[in-house]
């Protein structure tokens, strides 16, 4: 090293009269209303700028100026020769030396100044701007930190030399001492994980020193684990654990808000408005998470594998993450049943954390509700969320059983009459649910008895038919068929309890149908009436009127469905999902559904008459009525269906 001396002085800060000159403000363009606002050199003079700065407009007519130095006596004078642009509100100017922009967070001036344009070593140095502004000092009042300047009042302060067009630089990387060798900030590094402390100025090394560094890219120097090279995944101290200003890894993150928009890139200052949109946008760029700022995504949230969902980003805050949940708020539907959060196939390491998840109540009947919902999800983490199911739905009434058909009236037996060719028994009558009417006897001839009638279906005591009678005694009447009895009333069935569960959803058992009425039994056919003798010729031969035949049974009423189970409402439903991590979860559930009544039992069918019999002829009978059919039995009613369970947690 070859006459390098790091002087320590520009430490002294002394008090300077400095001049303000205040001038009346116009709004006709002119220039009086710059002010110098900052002032920098690095040791021997061939680094300087001088920065102007004005809050007004109209302020550009710069040309036919100058800014002078005075160092010790020494005047050095710039004479500007360009205007700038009227636009001049809440702008700076920059008058630097030709290195400035060479320099590591150098920028380009508005107007190059001489080299050594003062002298920084000067005991008495001011600043003239066109005698409109000035500020004196002296070589002790300028810092020796190459990354510090001094404002219009002596302070030192970070340098930042701004030109008009806006360019911000920072004189801190690189810095030029004496015979021009080039040395480094260097930065402590107090936990030794080689990135330095990003809160220290730095200082000047040209040989770097134990526990330094040439970075100041460490957050917190206390902490071995934090760095930028650290992993960063959310945690619930919302430590930024690899320095890039929040909890979490802007690099493997889509950002989502609800005052985003659907075409939205996903970054911090683009966000993709659901959250949907964004594990979609996450799959596309291969990004494992996605941070969502406060508010309300009224949507269903179907899971990725591997994309995990962390809430509670205040956008409005450089998406710190703050202590509000993010909201969901769900009336999506999956096979009828409510459901906030799904998720199928999470095999891979999947979070969803610090969210309020709620799901409207169920509308359709017997729908379960499911806060969040997981199937096959043994790599899901829920964690630090608030979880609430709404209401279930009651079960639907089952519906009734149908009505028995009616039975049919027995055919009419014919009348009698003087010969053969009359007197039938009415013909059996038959029945769609086999339940027929027996059939009537044909009447007796001349002194011959009439038949008995036909069984009908039940089996009922048949009419018999009656005997024949002599000439002159009056005919004798067959008798009627009996009634086929009433069917019995069907059996309620049973209510229900328990569930099973069907493609991966929890169902309720349905009721117990109602068991059937039984069939009313068809009437038995009435007897023949008897003959009328004819005596040898004195009276004539006649024939007996024949027996209706028995009526047909009415059927029997189907019994009543079962009702529908009522629906559960579950906070957390896993299937098949054993190993999922559950932590500090807030759950709560709604109502669940009611089981429907069972519908009731179908009415019997209306029993039949019987055929009347025929009218007998002269000395011959009349024929007997059938037998009524009898009415169905009543169907049963059904069961009630099981009533719903409300559980936080259901592990299946």
């Amino acid at each position: 090293m070859t006459g390098v001396i790091m002087n320590k002085f520009f430490r002294q800060i002394i008090t300077v009269l400095v001049v303000i000159i205040n001038l009346p403000t116009t709004t006709q363009a002119s220039f009086h209303l710059w002010d110098i606002s900052e002032i920098y050199s690095n040791a021997d003079g061939t680094v300087q700028y001088i920065e102007l700065e004005t809050t007004f407009a109209n302020q550009g007519l710069l040309s036919g100026h100058s800014i002078s130095a005075n160092s010790d006596g020494n005047i050095v004078t710039y004479n500007i020769t360009t205007d700038v642009s009227s636009d001049t509100a809440d702008k700076k100017l920059l008058l630097a030396t030709a290195a400035l922009s060479a320099q590591p967070g150098g920028v380009t001036p508005d107007y190059v100044l001489p080299d050594q344009f003062f002298n920084p070593n000067a005991t008495s140095i001011n600043i003239d701007f066109a005698g409109v502004d000035t500020v004196t000092f002296t070589a002790g009042n300028l810092p020796t930190e190459p990354f510090l300047a001094i404002d219009h009042n002596l302070n030192a302060v970070l340098n930042s030399p701004t030109n008009f067009a806006g360019d911000v630089g920072a004189l801190s990387d690189l810095i030029y001492l004496g015979d021009f060798e080039q040395c480094e900030l260097a930065y402590p590094d107090l936990d030794g994980d080689q990135y330095g402390d990003m809160n220290d100025f730095g200082t000047a090394m040209c040989t770097l020193q134990v526990d330094y560094v040439y970075n100041n890219l460490d957050c917190n120097d206390f902490d071995l684990n934090i760095n930028p090279n650290a992993s960063d995944d959310p945690d619930d101290n919302r430590v930024d654990s690899n320095c890039d200003g929040i909890d979490g890894d802007i690099d493997k993150a889509i950002f989502a808000s609800t005052t985003g928009s659907s075409q939205g890139l996903g970054t911090m200052t683009d966000p993709i408005d659901t959250l949907n949109n964004a594990i979609t946008l996450a799959i596309l760029n291969n990004k494992p998470h996605v941070y969502a700022a406060t508010g309300i995504f009224n949507e269903m949230v179907v899971l990725a594998d591997g994309i995990s969902l962390y809430g509670g980003y205040e956008q409005s805050n450089a998406w710190y993450r703050n202590m509000t949940l993010t909201g969901i708020l769900s009336n999506g539907v999956i096979a009828d049943q409510r459901v906030g959060v799904n998720g199928e196939n999470i095999t891979s390491a999947t979070t969803i954390d610090f969210f309020e998840i709620l799901t409207t109540n169920a509308s359709i009947p017997g729908a379960s509700n499911y806060g969040l919902r997981c199937i096959n999800c043994d790599g899901l983490t829920i964690s630090n969320n608030t979880i609430t199911s709404g209401d279930a739905s009651n079960g639907a009434t089952g519906q009734p059983g149908q009505t028995g058909s009616n039975g049919i009236n027995g055919n009419t037996g014919t009348n009698g009459c003087q010969g053969t060719n009359c007197g039938f028994g009415g013909a059996e009558r038959s029945s769609p649910i086999g339940e027929f009417g027996g059939r009537g006897g044909d009447g007796g001839y001349d002194s011959g008895s009439g038949q008995n009638g036909s069984f009908g279906s039940g089996g009922a005591t048949v009419g018999f038919g009656a005997s024949g009678s002599s000439c002159f005694g009056g005919g004798n009447n067959g008798s009627p068929g009996g009634a086929g009895a009433s069917g019995s009333d069907g059996s309620a069935g049973d209510d229900a309890t328990g569930f099973t569960i069907i493609n991966d959803f929890w169902v309720g058992n349905t009721g117990d149908t109602g068991t059937n009425g039984t069939n009313g039994k068809g009437g038995s056919g009435g007897g023949g009436g008897g003959g009328g003798d004819n005596a040898g010729g004195v009276c004539n031969s006649d024939k007996g009127g024949g027996g209706g035949s028995g009526g047909s049974g009415g059927g029997g009423g189907t019994g009543g469905l079962g009702g529908q189970a009522g629906g559960s409402t579950f906070s957390i439903f896993l299937v098949n999902s054993i190993n999922a991590i559950l932590q500090n979860n807030q759950l709560a559930v709604g109502l669940a559904g009611i089981g429907g009544n069972g519908g009731l039992g179908g009415n019997g069918g209306s029993g039949s008459s019987g055929g009347p019999g025929g009218a007998g002829n002269d000395d011959a009978g009349a024929g007997g009525a059938g037998g009524t059919g009898g009415e169905g039995g009543v169907g049963g009613d059904g069961g009630k269906g099981a009533d719903g369970i409300a559980l936080t947690i259901f592990i299946w």
